[in-house]
């Protein structure tokens, strides 16, 4: 999975956007938005510029937690009270584990620009994964 991962990063920073999707796990390259393929694939990004790859990461980032948050309001609508609360409780929990998981990815200073980008997508990845977890509460 971080091989995976780790090579979207470096197809990214190399200007090759398009084969992002291709070394993306399943079911995650799916739930990607096509504004982030074409803001990857246009302009600086697909350029290989660190600061415009960046920012489709962190439209993307925004976009897939509108998605986590309309599938939590929805999964919060259906449960009763005890399993609202133990969701909440779920919730702050996952949000520890993304945090820890990505955490490594994390810009440190000694790995370079390629990190904001592996950092991003670590935090895009988790958030599609808790997204698809709570749909299934349906």
């Amino acid at each position: 999975m971080r091989r995976a991962l780790g090579l979207a990063v470096i197809a990214l920073a190399f200007g090759a956007a398009e084969h992002a999707h291709a070394v993306r796990p399943d079911p995650l390259a799916a739930r990607y938005t096509k504004a982030y393929d074409r803001c990857l694939n246009t302009g600086d990004a697909a350029r290989g510029v660190d600061p415009a790859m960046q920012q489709c990461n962190a439209d993307e980032l925004a976009r897939q937690d509108a998605r986590l948050n309309q599938a939590y309001g929805a999964a919060m609508a259906r449960l009763s009270p005890a399993a609202r609360a133990d969701l909440r409780l779920h919730e702050r929990a996952w949000i520890r584990h993304r945090d820890q998981v990505c955490q490594r990815y994390a810009p440190n200073g000694s790995n370079g620009t390629i990190a904001y980008l592996e950092y991003a997508i670590c935090q895009i990845d988790e958030t599609i994964r808790r997204t698809i977890r709570l749909e299934k509460l349906r």
